[in-house]
Formats: structure tokens, sequence, C-alpha cells
């Protein structure tokens, strides 16, 4: 019996940062953020323990800030190539950064599964990684459907 992809999941992944320059900068707005954003303090030490979210206060800092906004340059231009392999059809629309919030997790912190409802496309872009940082973890959205399987070889 013939085998057909269906419902293949294609997951964009690049491994080129923007600049030193960007980086360091953008590691800089976020500190700073985490340190005077009383909104985003409160939230994270109900929701996000042991770590810090601007997600609940200040989640489009593109719009706020032009370091932010020149990520979001560079993310949408990968993201319009994702687009491109992916083969949707965005006729006259295009796929743009909409929302971009700071997550910072001290030790022990974790950031827990989730999805992200109506997006078509979602991403993360790391500014910062210490040494022997767990890989990011990607799951099936099906799963809580009941549509499990077993283990993978």
């Amino acid at each position: 019996m013939p085998v057909a992809k269906m419902f293949p999941t294609k997951i964009f992944i690049d491994q080129r940062r923007g600049s030193l320059a960007l980086n360091a900068q953008l590691l800089r707005e976020i500190e700073d953020l985490a340190e005077l954003d009383e909104g985003g303090i409160k939230w994270s030490r109900k929701n996000y323990l042991n770590g810090f979210t601007s997600y609940g206060s200040a989640n489009e800092l593109h719009k706020t800030s032009s370091t932010f906004a020149g990520l979001k340059e560079w993310i949408d231009s990968r993201v319009l190539r994702y687009a491109k392999d992916l083969d949707l059809d965005l006729g006259r629309g295009k796929l743009e950064m909409s929302n971009c919030w700071a997550n910072v997790m001290f030790e022990h912190s974790q950031h827990s599964w989730h999805i992200h409802p109506l997006a078509v496309i979602s991403g993360t872009y790391y500014v910062s990684l210490p040494e022997g940082s767990p890989a990011i973890k990607f799951e099936d959205p099906r799963l809580p459907f009941f549509m499990h399987t077993p283990p993978r070889k």
C-alpha cells in the first residue's frame, strides 16, 4: 500500500542570526524592559514563574522600538521566503509580524506547551542562549484532540 503525506508540517529554521549590533541592542532593551515594565513584572510573577515576559503588557514591541522594528524587517524577509516554500497564495496580501514580545527565562524556568490560535505563521528569535540550554521542542498540535501515536524510532 503506498503511503502519502497528507498533513506534513514544514518548519523553517534559519540559524543565521541578525547582526551582532542588532542582538546587542535587543538584549539591552529586553534587560531594561524586564527591569522597568511593572505590568510585565506583575503579570510574569503570576503567569511565568521564574521568568519575565512582556506578553501581557507590551506585545507590539516592533511598534514602539526602532530596534524591534529592525528585527521585524529581518523576520518579515524570512517569512516571505518561508511562505513561498509553503506555496501560499497570498494574492495581493502579505504576511508580516503583527505581535512581538520578549521572554526572559532564568534558570529552572520553562515555557509551557501552547499554540497560537488564528496565527498563520509563528516564530521565535533567540537573542541569547546560555551554554547548555535545551533546544526548542515542537509538538504536534493535534495531540490535544486525542490523535496520539506511539513514540517513533
